[in-house]
């Protein structure tokens, strides 16, 4: 039977290897760029149907981490402020970091894909190709 003195000192190591893990980990993420992803018009809903396809490796594949930034103007901040803690509690491991902004100031800083949801579509229908076909 094991002493409670021999146990603390088990405790002790495991935490010390786990703090090293930890520490290595955010090393290794710190020399990974990830991919700088803005979305524009992000308050509409389309956005929140996209992240999870830039989060989990569908578009960019299944070894590029990212980091989206959410651009809307500041009517729209809580349903940003939202969006970001529904991407977060997904937790996708492609996904480093998300953040939302409302001022141009910044917008687009280092960015390596700019993804413009344009609002104006939104109100209209739109139609499928094979029916503009029919009609033309």
């Amino acid at each position: 039977m094991m002493l409670s003195e021999e146990m603390l000192d088990i405790a002790e190591e495991n935490l010390q290897a786990h703090l090293e893990i930890v520490k290595e980990d955010e090393e290794i993420k710190s020399l990974i760029k990830p991919m700088q992803i803005w979305i524009t018009s992000a308050s509409v809903p389309i956005c929140y149907h996209l992240i999870p396809l830039l989060a989990n490796g569908e578009v960019f594949g299944m070894t590029t981490e990212i980091s989206i930034h959410l651009l809307d103007t500041v009517q729209f901040k809580e349903i940003l402020r939202s969006i970001v803690m529904e991407a977060e509690d997904m937790a996708f491991p492609l996904l480093r970091s998300i953040s939302e902004h409302t001022g141009l100031d910044q917008a687009f800083v280092d960015a390596d894909v700019i993804i413009v949801l344009d609002d104006v579509l939104l109100n209209l229908e739109v139609q499928s190709l094979e029916n503009y076909i029919r009609e033309e």
